[in-house]
Formats: structure tokens, sequence, C-alpha cells
């Protein structure tokens, strides 16, 4: 059983905890074997996007990332969505976390990539490990 699988079986149907930080922001709390408590940082004007999921962190590389699992129509398959990606309405091709914390979905933090990889995945990566 892969890691993602475990994660996935960890779930659990409830909703999603929040905790308010100040008056824009607010944090999507989620619990996870791997990671521990974790909070992922909103802007409050995401919420109610952000509301309908159930979120986890399904761990990219090195990187964990929030994301969902949405069901296909007619089908018992299932779409991964990233939280970062759901925010900026899907407008950019590749998103990078400028901050390099993965944890911080503000849109303040959010920008579009021109690299193949996401910057977070690159710093600090060897060259001769990453594949252009």
């Amino acid at each position: 059983m892969s890691d993602y699988d475990k994660e996935i079986e960890y779930k659990s149907s409830k909703p999603n905890l929040v905790r308010d930080i100040d008056d824009s922001t607010m944090a999507i709390i989620i619990k996870s074997k791997k990671w521990g408590l974790v909070e992922i940082i909103i802007d409050r004007e995401d919420y109610p996007r952000v509301k309908p999921f159930r979120w986890y962190l399904n761990g990219f590389a090195r990187m964990p990332y929030a994301a969902a699992d949405l069901p296909r129509a007619n089908s018992s398959d299932r779409y991964l969505i990233l939280m970062h990606r759901l925010i900026t309405s899907f407008e950019w091709r590749l998103v990078d976390h400028a901050n390099r914390n993965t944890f911080d979905n503000r849109k303040t933090n959010l920008r579009e990539s021109s690299s193949r990889l996401p910057k977070t995945l690159i710093l600090g990566m060897p060259s001769s490990r990453l594949l252009l």
C-alpha cells in the first residue's frame, strides 16, 4: 500500500476544522499521520471556495500540498485537486509558493511559475537530480 493510499484511509468524513487568524486570514486544519497537525493558511475570501471539500496532505516529491478528491461523473474514479490550484481558479498552468511554504495558500503567496517544476521543488535539489 502506497503512502498516498494510507493517507486516504486516514482521512475521516468529518469536515476540516478551521481557525481564525485575523480579519483577513484563516487556517484550515489538517491531521496527517506523516506530517502531524498542520494549518493551511488561506485568505478569508477564499473560504467559501474551499469549504465544501475534505482536505488532506498529499506529498508530491518532498513537499506536502493540501489536496482533496473530487468524484468523476458516472465513475468510481476521483480527480485530485490541489488547494492552491483551486484558489487561483486554475488560471495559471503552474503555480509557485513565493515563500516556499506549501502550507501558505494566501493569494499574496501564490504566483504563476514559468518553470516546468515549481520553485519549491527545484530549490535545494542538486542539478543532477532534476529531470527537465
